[in-house]
């Protein structure tokens, strides 16, 4: 009966973890038809969810896999009663501000997560955030600097081991990394569209540094097609 239960357990585990992930690609598909909708303009060459703001989703999925949890496992339901009647003990009121709360909390993170793009258009950048969902326009003349190469030994960032990185300073000081999480504005991987644009940033002249330490991580995890695109950008300086 123990081994039963167990398996049972395990079962119901996986299966919320499941629900959740499909649950989270819905959402992320919604999200992204939401922002092209309202925030891109159709004549783009394509745009990014900037980090640190786009791991916001793991958020959602955490919560998603509770929720799942919650309802599929009286284990985690009694948890879950046992912590309320925890808290109750600390924060009287805490029952009463609850849901409001997580409500709160919950459409501020989406408001975050959905406003904080870059567009890259043909004559510049349209730069979101959360105190300027309107955007603002930056030409590429503005830019002051280019710093691309590949990460290696783990910092404290957004950018791990082995990944791509293109960092544009804009005019305000601020800095975009052209290569996170994003689409094209037609099936052709952004990474040709940013060689492209790339060679337009040097004949404009903006400072750049580049490196092509540990491009040997890129040959782990991608195709040679498009190591070449991006080792073309690495190594171009005119």
């Amino acid at each position: 009966m123990k081994l039963i239960k167990i398996i049972g357990k395990t079962l119901l585990f996986v299966l919320s973890l499941v629900l959740a992930v499909v649950l989270t690609l819905l959402f992320l598909l919604l999200l992204s038809y939401l922002q092209q909708k309202i925030l891109i303009p159709k004549q783009h060459l394509y745009w990014i969810m900037k980090s640190p703001y786009s791991f916001l989703f793991l958020f959602f999925e955490v919560e998603l896999i509770a929720i799942m949890g919650y309802f599929l496992s009286k284990d985690m339901k009694a948890a879950w009663h046992y912590l309320q009647n925890k808290l109750e003990r600390v924060l009287p009121h805490w029952k009463r501000w609850r849901n409001g709360s997580l409500i709160v909390v919950n459409v501020v993170l989406l408001y975050f997560l959905f406003i904080h793009v870059s567009v890259l258009t043909e004559e510049g950048i349209i730069d979101h955030s959360a105190l300027n969902p309107q955007g603002t326009f930056y030409p590429y003349e503005s830019l002051s600097a280019i710093d691309t190469g590949i990460q290696g030994e783990k910092k404290i960032s957004f950018t791990f081991q082995g990944e791509f990185y293109y960092k544009v300073t804009l005019e305000n000081g601020s800095v975009l990394n052209l290569a996170d999480m994003g689409e094209s504005a037609t099936e052709e991987d952004f990474r040709f569209v940013l060689s492209r644009l790339d060679k337009r940033l040097l004949d404009l002249g903006i400072p750049k540094t580049a490196s092509t330490d540990n491009l040997s991580y890129l040959y782990e995890t991608l195709d040679p097609i498009y190591v070449e695109a991006i080792e073309e950008m690495l190594t171009r300086t005119e």
